[in-house]
């Protein structure tokens, strides 16, 4: 019994490791398959047997289909289709939730015909983890024939072939952890493998930007011939989390892989997983090799006579044959090429090598690591049973040990070292613009010692069409909802900002905890003697269809600011600026006058009061800014009827107000500049209006709660109050109300 029992446990144990160096997360086990009719004996099982020559076929019919689900719940990043050719609609639903939903997984329900693909679905975030169905209906008349279908996530590399890398986060399984790099130029982030593996599909999770990622052999610096793919985002997935299945310009074979941002900003990876197959088994899908192959391409599939060397590529006696390799991707150019595999792995990296970008060597140097290698030669079955008894035992162990820690899990404190100040994680109360602390302005030393409290809470899109917003907000607002959804935003500041906190920006910051984050804050040029004092207390906020559309800023407060905030509309080619508090409200001084009355002189600046403009609710001045022998015009927009305590009594007021702003604005115009008192609440909530209005115009589509949280990882505290909030809606409403959003156009009167 015993050594039946310690069989049990090797085949146990020698499962978990061949799953886990394999593609995907947890073990795919399905638990029914079942389609609409079977023609003959081509049952629906033999859709999802990693069997690429079976396949699964219904009889003619309309509407057939076809499902799989899975024993478990699973959380699902991608999915793996081969499909006859048909038009398909393809969902997922969670069969346990008392009212199951469907998620469709292709864009708008789109059709797409004969598929072979490695799908990213681009269903709401909240869904991939609570999944365990995926179903397949063919639309209109004919039969369903199904070759392979497989779920796939991330779950963390086996340690068995991991060696070195950046940071762990990356590698951990859990998509919401991530590697956030202290640098924001050439930031890149490394793995590095026990030996050589064929490479050509990569999936990642990770921030937008440009980024390009490589895989090499050793030391070899990095080249057009280690270069896997080049990929960026657009600007309205800049600031999200963005899923990836890549798929190399040719297939690679090396142990290093390396990703790096090769725009300006840091680098945020939640995870990266190279597919890689065990034996027998090739593909995106790590399908099994066809019956008579003795081994085959862990790429292609191509069979080999005998086994090949995956670290060095060379094989013997391997057939000559010829693969037409197609798999389509979520990519913006379809990739279908022919692989001749009569050629070493040197050979054809030159061969398939078609970018002629000169070498560019990665800014950091790997570790020199030793590979530890077991000795291999004959042991005893004393020792074999042993070894295995040792291994099963410390697998168990480490399960147990994590599932405790994950029961007793204590509240996530976290400790920025760059900036030395810790991160609490709990509720701040929104304050408005007078219950902000001043920094005193005669004090010495930095302020690092803040306590800076964040909360991170797990938004779910509810991005809707305009018409279900607006017949939705009365009973939102009746009901509390828009309150839950404001206490639910994230809180604080969330990314890094050291620049604020030196001693030589106090004087460029007016409130406590008001700072721009590192990676988006406006930098100045300096003219003059101290040319490392760039800090303005301003952030870029990207727009809808524009990066930097926006600066979003605290006003001028004393002499320095005021002469910053010239130079800042200056090398930004600044054309109009929108102010919207007063100079004072109440007994507080909330801006300084940065116009003449006829002409003024700040700094090297001379601005020169052209012609006023004044309305009930807001007055328009144009102004010319001469700086040496050049001259540029300005106009502000200043909103004067929106106090800081309270919210603006009329939106129509601000909908006319935001269409003169934006009236006769081009794509060559420099930022707008936003500001009120500290830049954050009525700064953030034009800014919003402004955004999303247009949004709406383009996309018919809108989802506020999740921009207000994009754009407080762009400021943090953007809109300010839970009043700001709620006016937001009522505003949007006015403005959608008053537009025509009928016959797919929709145009803000």
């Amino acid at each position: 019994m015993t050594i039946l029992n310690l069989k049990c446990l090797w085949i146990t144990y020698f499962y978990v490791i061949l799953l886990t160096r394999s593609v995907g997360t947890s073990p795919f086990v399905w638990k029914h398959v079942l389609q609409s009719s079977t023609n003959a004996s081509f049952v629906a099982s033999l859709g999802c047997d990693d069997d690429m020559e079976t396949f699964s076929l219904t009889n003619d019919g309309v509407n057939q289909w076809w499902f799989v689900e899975l024993d478990n719940i699973l959380t699902i990043g991608w999915i793996y289709v081969s499909v006859g050719t048909a038009d398909y609609e393809i969902y997922v639903e969670n069969t346990e939730d008392q009212r199951p939903l469907k998620y469709f997984c292709l864009p708008d329900r789109s059709k797409l015909r004969s598929l072979q693909r490695l799908m990213t679905c681009k269903y709401p975030t909240f869904v991939i983890e609570n999944v365990n169905r995926i179903t397949i209906r063919q639309k209109g008349n004919g039969s369903l024939k199904i070759f392979d279908v497989k779920p796939i996530g991330i779950s963390p590399l086996s340690q068995t072939i991991v060696v070195n890398y950046t940071d762990s986060e990356a590698l951990d399984g859990d998509m919401d952890t991530y590697y956030h790099s202290n640098e924001n130029d050439q930031a890149s982030w490394f793995l590095k493998l026990d030996k050589n593996y064929a490479m050509k599909w990569i999936l990642l999770s990770v921030r937008g930007g440009h980024y390009e990622i490589h895989v090499k052999d050793g030391d070899l610096t990095t080249s057009t011939s280690t270069l896997c793919r080049k990929f960026s985002f657009t600007v309205s997935e800049i600031l999200k989390k963005n899923e990836k299945a890549l798929e190399c310009y040719t297939e690679l074979t090396g142990n290093i892989i390396i990703i790096r941002r090769t725009d300006y900003g840091p680098l945020r990876l939640f995870e990266l997983y190279p597919i890689i197959c065990p034996e027998k088994h090739y593909g995106p899908n790590c399908a099994k090799c066809k019956a008579e192959c003795t081994s085959c391409s862990p790429i292609t599939g191509v069979c080999f006579d005998s086994t090949c060397d995956q670290k060095t590529g060379i094989c013997e006696g391997w057939k000559t044959e010829m693969a037409t390799h197609s798999i389509a991707f979520d990519e913006d150019t379809p990739i279908t090429k022919e692989i001749n595999v009569i050629q070493d792995s040197k050979t054809e990296r030159a061969t398939h090598s078609t970018i002629s970008d000169e070498d560019t060597p990665i800014t950091k140097e790997l570790d020199d690591i030793q590979e530890v290698r077991s000795n291999r030669g004959d042991q005893t079955q004393s020792i074999i049973v042993l070894s295995v008894l040792v291994v099963i035992a410390v697998f168990l162990v480490f399960i147990v040990i994590f599932r405790f820690k994950k029961r007793t899990k204590p509240p996530k404190v976290e400790t920025n070292e760059e900036n030395v100040f810790s991160v609490e994680f709990h509720r701040v109360e929104s304050r408005t613009e007078s219950e902000l602390e001043e920094i005193p302005q005669n004090e010495v030393g930095d302020v690092e010692d803040e306590i800076i409290t964040v909360e991170y809470s797990n938004l779910t899109s509810q991005r809707v069409s305009i018409d279900q917003f607006i017949r939705e907000l009365p009973e939102k607002r009746n009901n509390g909802i828009l309150e839950k959804e404001f206490d639910e935003l994230p809180t604080g500041l969330l990314e890094s900002y050291s620049n604020a906190l030196k001693v030589s920006s106090r004087k460029g910051n007016r409130y406590k905890g008001i700072y721009p984050y590192d990676y988006n804050r406006v930098k100045l040029m300096r003219t003059y003697a101290n040319e490392n004092d760039d800090f303005v207390n301003a952030s870029y906020i990207h727009g809808f269809s524009k990066e930097r559309a926006y600066i979003a800023t605290q006003g001028p407060f004393n002499p320095k600011t005021l002469e910053d905030f010239w130079t800042m509309i200056w090398q930004n080619d600044v054309t109009r600026i929108v102010m919207l508090t007063n100079l004072y409200e109440g007994d507080r001084m909330k801006c300084l006058k940065y116009w003449p009355d006829t002409d003024l002189d700040i700094g090297q600046y001379t601005i020169i009061l052209d012609n006023v403009d004044v309305y009930d609710h807001y007055v328009l001045r144009y102004m010319v800014v001469h700086f040496q022998e050049e001259e540029k015009k300005v106009t502000q927009f200043h909103f004067t009827t929106w106090p800081d305590k309270s919210i603006p009594v009329d939106p129509t007021s601000l909908i006319y107000f935001r269409n003169l702003v934006r009236n006769g604005l081009t794509a060559s115009d420099g930022p707008i500049v936003v500001h009120c008192s500290a830049g954050i609440g009525r700064t953030g909530t034009f800014i919003s209006f402004d955004y999303l209005l247009e949004e709406g115009t383009a996309e018919e589509t809108i989802d506020v709660k999740g921009y207000i949280a994009s754009l407080r990882q762009q400021r943090g505290g953007s809109v300010q109050t839970c009043d700001q909030y709620i006016f937001l809606h009522e505003a949007l409403v006015e403005g959608f109300s008053n537009s025509n959003v009928h016959h797919g156009c929709l145009s803000v009167l």
